[in-house]
């Protein structure tokens, strides 16, 4: 049955190519958002830094001029964190949207008719459960961030002191290693437990906490294959990144074009596919409930 999944995610990207926009538009956003809120950064805590970067300027000194960056940052570590909590809020609505509308989509794909507009509509009106689950989600692992924020500030704050220490160094390269591991695995868990979650809200119109508890019942069911597709989409993703690893030996535009390539093919073919697939499994699997 596995394999009819697979097939039947295969030939409807093959049908319906027009999958692929949402995720085309979801990660131009996606960019979009984090560039706004990059050059907000930068204007608000050094405004002089493009212009030092135009000028060429940070060529002669650049260990000077990465130091007040740093200063900067810790000088302005109150308003960078609002800004992020504006990032984190506004790029969950960006994807919530456009999440509803590539499931819909490719749920109607795998019905044999895929109608962008049609699509969208339904994603609108599943946008609100899905967002408040999304920012469920969002402000769990902001939370679980927050030692690995507050580890960065103290690294920037004491900078000068820790780098003329290598104990302190070990130390503080040590703890930020296990705070990044630790919350890889909590991401991780999160992502696997609600693996279901999205797709009983958007395809079944399930509201926020009862989407929540009908996907984990789908997966309570239903590990073994979870699994196996996990696995599956992994190595789907790590396929993705061959032109990156054929071009990289070319330097740096090999490895630019190579990252070009191979980010295109994830939005166009990738994630259209991999996103059939997991709509496969749970209209078969959520039948069993």
């Amino acid at each position: 049955m596995k394999w009819e999944v697979i097939r039947a995610g295969w030939e409807a990207w093959r049908r319906h190519p027009v999958t692929a926009v949402p995720f085309v538009l979801q990660g131009l956003s996606v960019i979009a958002v984090l560039l706004l809120i990059f050059l907000g950064v930068v204007y608000a805590i050094m405004p002089e830094l493009p212009g030092v970067i135009l000028s060429g300027k940070i060529s002669e000194k650049p260990e000077e001029i990465i130091g007040e960056v740093f200063s900067r940052i810790a000088e302005n570590i109150e308003l960078i964190s609002l800004l992020f909590i504006l990032w984190l809020m506004l790029v969950t609505a960006v994807t919530t949207l456009f999440k509803a509308w590539w499931i819909k989509l490719c749920d109607n794909a795998l019905e044999c008719v895929a109608n962008l507009q049609l699509a969208f509509q339904h994603a609108k009106s599943r946008f609100f459960p899905l967002f408040v689950y999304e920012l469920i989600f969002a402000i769990i692992t902001a939370v679980a961030f927050y030692p690995i924020i507050n580890l960065a500030v103290e690294i920037f704050e004491n900078l000068e002191t820790i780098s003329k220490e290598t104990e302190m160094i070990v130390y503080y390269g040590i703890s930020f290693l296990l705070w990044t591991v630790l919350l890889a695995i909590l991401v991780a868990t999160l992502s696997f437990l609600f693996t279901f979650v999205p797709y009983a809200i958007v395809i079944d119109g399930e509201r926020t906490i009862s989407g929540i508890k009908k996907g984990i019942k789908v997966l309570r069911r239903n590990i073994a294959d979870t699994v196996i597709m996990w696995l599956l989409v992994g190595l789907a993703n790590m396929a993705v990144q061959i032109p990156y690893y054929v071009l990289k030996p070319l330097g740096v535009w090999g490895t630019i074009t190579g990252s070009i390539v191979a980010v295109i093919i994830g939005w166009v073919v990738a994630m259209p596919i991999t996103t059939c697939w997991w709509v496969e499994l749970y209209k078969w699997k959520s039948k069993t409930i």
